[in-house]
């Protein structure tokens, strides 16, 4: 079963799909397939020492006037072992990256702030002390999206 984590942005669809794409480059995901036209990409992780492979999943883009998606999704791998939050917050490092390269790109999408882009500060903060705690993010992961997220 495939899931999904869905993200609204101020801004050009086409910009957004280049930020997301240039994301996940920077990142060090590998993309298995992009295509400009449909705006979607498909991406592989590294491997993780909790499951043993890497993670595949995709991104999409699309256009609803001013207001662009990103929906990042991924479903369960052959007999790959689910590590709930795992493809959650490979998700939420890519749109993490995303508003980090935007400002440094001319008309780049901003943020809306909608709930699904910016959950309650308490519960988002157990959340990243799970990951943490559970291994998906490093000390220095954890600390710099505590920062971001306090600041």
């Amino acid at each position: 079963m495939a899931k999904s984590w869905t993200f609204r942005v101020k801004g050009s669809g086409e910009k957004l799909f280049a930020l997301t794409v240039r994301a996940i480059s920077d990142l060090g995901y590998s993309i298995t397939h992009s295509d400009a036209g449909s705006q979607t990409v498909s991406f592989e992780t590294g491997m993780s020492w909790r499951t043993r492979q890497g993670q595949e999943m995709s991104a999409a883009v699309s256009t609803d006037g001013e207001v662009a998606e990103l929906v990042i999704s991924g479903a369960r791998k052959g007999g790959q072992l689910v590590q709930w939050g795992e493809k959650e917050a490979i998700a939420r490092k890519i749109y993490d990256k995303v508003l980090e390269l935007a400002p440094k790109t001319p008309d780049a999408p901003r943020d809306t702030g909608s709930p699904e882009a910016t959950p309650l500060t308490s519960s988002e903060l157990e959340r990243l002390a799970a990951l943490h705690r559970d291994g998906v993010l490093t000390p220095d992961e954890f600390s710099a999206a505590k920062a971001k997220l306090l600041a």
